[in-house]
């Protein structure tokens, strides 16, 4: 059983496995940037993200509503179950709509609502108290407007690409979000030969620095 609570651009998904009416395990979902929630269009996509390439599929998925597509995607997924090593033969997608099953679906529905409050409304510091927290712990002089942190990457030496990451006024600032790929000769021969010491990763932030005033 499958349910969930929406409220663009935010959505959280609970998914409950049943085994003889008992509940055997459950996964949450998340997403945070969807600004547009069509229910009709996420549930089927959803359906097809879990179980198109699953290893093992069950005999009936129990959805809040009914869906267009359904009819076709319980004839794939019931292609793949009978390729399966599997008791049955048949998966079948319903949203039912009295009884028990309606009633443990309601239940889904509450839980998923229960885990998007924990998930999106804990309450967050402020940018300031960000700021001052940084301040603070990094012994500055006054509250640090932008901070700049390079990721350094490579394979065994080579490929280097240096990843810079922006936080300016209490929020990252993906906009000035770059990469860099750190080519020629020094790449290939000063870095692999201290890949081992932290050094390596500040040289490399030197040399994007100077890069990064030509792209900013």
């Amino acid at each position: 059983m499958l349910a969930w609570y929406a409220e663009p651009p935010q959505v959280a998904v609970n998914v409950f496995h049943m085994r003889r009416g008992r509940v055997v395990d459950r996964r949450d979902f998340y997403w945070e940037d969807m600004p547009e929630f069509n229910p009709d269009e996420f549930l089927p996509a959803l359906l097809k993200q879990l179980y198109l390439d699953a290893a093992y599929l069950p005999h009936a998925i129990h959805v809040p509503r009914d869906f267009e597509e359904r009819p076709l995607l319980e004839e794939s997924l019931s292609e793949r179950v009978s390729k399966l090593d599997l008791p049955y033969r048949t998966l079948e997608i319903a949203a039912p709509q009295r009884g028990a099953k309606h009633e443990f679906l309601e239940l889904v529905e509450r839980n998923a609502r229960h885990s998007f409050e924990q998930r999106f409304r804990v309450v967050k510091p402020t940018s300031q108290a960000i700021s001052e927290a940084l301040e603070a712990a990094l012994m500055l002089p006054a509250p640090p407007k932008r901070i700049e942190s390079f990721d350094i990457s490579h394979i065994q030496g080579s490929d280097t690409v240096a990843s810079l990451v922006v936080w300016e006024d209490g929020r990252m600032k993906k906009a000035d979000y770059r990469k860099f790929i750190i080519r020629g000769e020094w790449a290939m021969t000063i870095l692999p030969a201290c890949a081992r010491r932290w050094n390596d990763d500040i040289a490399v932030c030197r040399r994007s620095e100077n890069r990064c005033r030509v792209w900013c």
